[in-house]
């Protein structure tokens, strides 16, 4: 099975670049950048769908991207970074759940990579084949 294709959102560089490592530590190298929901918007657009979204910090104040990318079909799953006891990552991990995305789960601020990992084996386990060829 070839590499998942990943687009992380993060408004951060420093965020950004620690999110690319950690999946590159996990194996995945497709890895596509964006630093706001219109710039991912504009990713999709021009290089097509992608198997997970990774949202950084901006997911609490994108539930319409989330939106869209549940009605577009551009993604099979979604990773939302933040603290799972915060009511604006709940509230946008079960927004975007409603919307009909499959969210993987919530990764921890920091040095998360057993977490990732964790989710991205999940992912593979229960999809065959990722949605791009």
């Amino acid at each position: 099975m070839r590499s998942l294709k990943v687009l992380v959102v993060e408004q951060q560089p420093a965020r950004l670049l620690q999110l690319h490592q950690m999946l590159n530590a996990c194996g995945v190298y497709g890895v596509r950048v964006a630093e706001d929901p219109a710039a991912a918007r504009r990713s999709l657009e021009r290089q097509g769908p992608v198997d997970i979204v990774l949202f950084g910090s901006q997911a609490t104040s994108s539930l319409v991207f989330l939106d869209a990318l549940a009605a577009s079909g551009e993604a099979a799953g979604l990773i939302v970074q933040g603290r799972t006891e915060c009511p604006e990552t709940a509230a946008a991990t079960k927004r975007a759940r409603q919307a009909g995305l499959w969210v993987l789960g919530v990764l921890p601020w920091g040095q998360a990579v057993c977490p990732l990992h964790q989710m991205l084996c999940r992912f593979k386990v229960h999809v065959a084949e990722p949605l791009i060829a």
